[in-house]
């Protein structure tokens, strides 16, 4: 049956154009929520205490207390959060100038794009056995220190990988977030509008008052966003 009224059609095409995309992702959502979900919820569960593959059906709290007062949990618990946000953020403050610089017209813009988006090129895997080669106590770093005089053996070297402080982890993590970040940051900037830095610029603003209380602030949406994806992947 077709409607022949303008209103409810104009109704039913704005409904269609909206779910459009919701729908035509629902599938892959499906899955995903299907395999991760279905995970989460069945170890959630189980920390409860109720596992029926071994005949334990009494729902408790003692198993997750215990799991939160033990020390080592807690000290895991810190680790993973500085190797989180700290990345997060060292990466955010890179990205936002590698972003503001590309923005401009420079000799040698060409080389400082291909840079940074040279990790986006590199396997993982590629770069954890890079940092390998590079960050150990035998590695290329630590044998140019001691050719230049800095320690006396390469073992004397700062330990940056296998140590308490996660240094190796959070270079890789920022090789790989700089070149992600710096383009959805760059792409953002693209689309502000210009018209607020001539104002600024006009009324006697510098660079850093440009950069403060006109880009930092439109910017900072996009950055709260994407600092929150890299988070939580």
């Amino acid at each position: 049956m077709r409607i022949q009224n303008p209103k409810w059609r104009k109704l039913i095409k704005t409904i269609r154009q909206r779910l459009y995309v919701p729908l035509m992702l629902t599938p892959a959502l499906l899955v995903v929520i299907g395999l991760f979900g279905g995970g989460i919820l069945n170890a959630v569960i189980e920390g409860f205490g109720y596992i029926p593959a071994l005949r334990m059906y009494d729902f408790t709290l003692d198993h997750y207390i215990e799991a939160i007062t033990r020390p080592d949990f807690i000290e895991s618990l810190l680790f993973g959060l500085k190797i989180s946000i700290v990345p997060n953020l060292i990466s955010l403050a890179i990205s936002l100038f590698v972003a503001l610089q590309l923005a401009k017209r420079f000799k040698g813009r060409g080389a400082l794009k291909f840079i940074f988006r040279m990790p986006l090129q590199i396997p993982g895997l590629v770069t954890t056995f890079m940092m390998l080669v590079l960050l150990t106590d035998g590695g290329l770093i630590a044998r140019a220190a001691h050719h230049l005089g800095l320690v006396e053996v390469p073992s004397d070297f700062p330990h940056l990988l296998y140590d308490k402080n996660g240094i190796g982890i959070i270079v890789v993590s920022v090789w790989g977030q700089v070149a992600f970040v710096s383009l959805i940051l760059f792409s953002f900037l693209l689309g502000l509008d210009t018209n607020f830095e001539e104002a600024a610029r006009t009324l006697g603003a510098n660079d850093w008052n440009v950069f403060r209380y006109v880009y930092l602030p439109m910017m900072m949406p996009a950055m709260i966003n994407v600092g929150s994806t890299i988070f939580l992947s």
